[in-house]
């Protein structure tokens, strides 16, 4: 095996002198030149034939191939089996093919070199490497074990990672991986999209974790949401304000008994209005559902009653503000509870027309 190490060493150092020569050489000596590369690969292929690399080479070969269609076969079978789809077969058998060629590989280098001595030249540079590589990786194992241990969140859980500016649900916690079903992102609301998000378990070291379910069980998990009505100055705050908690204590009666609190009411000045804030206790999954269902309560209530309206948006200027003083101010649209309000035509008032005949009657001299 020495013999054999040392015909292989001078054999690629001819290989390269000749390369070099041939580089360097004038035409003259490129013939001589030639000549010992052919003697050199003769002799490379005598000591190849005499040690029967060809041969192993080509059992190594048709053995990698046999192992890779019998593995991939195993593969499709269970993978059709557990429900899957054939791209992850595809997936799998990449590591596969990765694994049985490094394995031919080294019971090729095994006909020269004994594997263990190979193996401890190459451990300092590949620990380092592995060390550099699977930093992220193993962080995200420790992130799993403190997960499982210490569980901030739980299957079921819908958390909120600020960071990230992502909420979703959790459906599984791998070792490398915490799976979420993301909510919103593709609608515009709190509610579970069904777009599937992997976020690395490593994060979770170094980020906020909201958790809107933390309680015992997610029946009991209960957020404080608020329903926000603008409304209008001339409208009565006692009946709006028994509207608003009335629509609450019906849509959400079952959570009252059980938290013993009671919907409430918080207001403050807005510019076109009062801006009423109604509060109450929520499920943190059903909170879109039981928004919506408070909402479609009051609007039917502020319909029916003339005594409150909603307040819009409204552009005052001086000059109309003046003219709707003249006429009267504005007139309904029609009668019936929903109050609605126009501005008058002030084109066809007689004081309005007589004021704009004497800005364009010329002065008289």
């Amino acid at each position: 095996m020495a013999r054999l190490r040392l015909k292989l060493a001078l054999l690629a150092a001819l290989a390269a002198c000749a390369v070099a020569a041939i580089a360097l050489a004038p035409a003259w000596m490129a013939d001589a030149i030639y000549s010992l590369a052919e003697a050199g690969l003769r002799a490379l292929a005598e000591v190849l034939v005499v040690h029967g690399l060809p041969v192993d080479v080509a059992v190594l070969t048709v053995s990698a191939l046999v192992a890779h269609q019998l593995v991939k076969r195993v593969v499709a079978f269970v993978v059709a089996r557990v429900g899957g789809r054939p791209a992850d077969v595809r997936m799998i058998m990449k590591i596969v093919k990765a694994v049985i060629v490094v394995v031919a590989l080294l019971l090729l280098v095994n006909k020269f070199y004994r594997i263990e001595a190979l193996l401890v030249a190459l451990g300092a540079f590949t620990g380092l490497f592995l060390g550099w590589a699977l930093q992220q990786p193993i962080t995200g194992i420790a992130a799993w074990i403190f997960i499982n241990v210490k569980r901030p969140f739980r299957i079921g859980d819908r958390i909120y990672l600020p960071s990230l500016g992502l909420v979703g649900d959790v459906i599984d916690v791998g070792i490398f991986h915490t799976v979420l079903n993301q909510v919103g992102g593709t609608v515009g609301s709190e509610e579970a999209s069904g777009r599937i998000v992997l976020v690395p378990n490593s994060l979770f070291f170094s980020t906020t974790i909201i958790n809107y379910t933390y309680a015992a069980s997610e029946e009991r998990s209960y957020i404080l949401d608020e329903v926000v009505v603008r409304l209008s100055f001339d409208s009565d705050w006692d009946v709006a304000e028994r509207i608003l908690v009335r629509a609450a204590e019906e849509v959400t009666r079952d959570i009252i008994e059980e938290t013993g609190v009671r919907p409430y009411v918080r207001a403050e000045l807005w510019d076109y209005g009062i801006i009423m804030r109604l509060r109450y206790y929520t499920r943190a999954k059903d909170r879109v559902v039981t928004a919506h269902e408070i909402t479609k309560r009051i609007v039917k209530e502020f319909q029916r009653d003339d005594r409150v309206d909603f307040a819009i948006p409204f552009i005052y200027s001086f000059r109309l503000g003046e003219a709707m003083k003249r006429v009267g101010g504005p007139r309904p649209l029609a009668p019936g509870p929903l109050r609605a309000h126009a501005l008058p035509d002030l084109s066809t008032e007689p004081a309005l027309e007589r004021e704009r005949e004497g800005e364009q009657r010329p002065a008289a001299t």
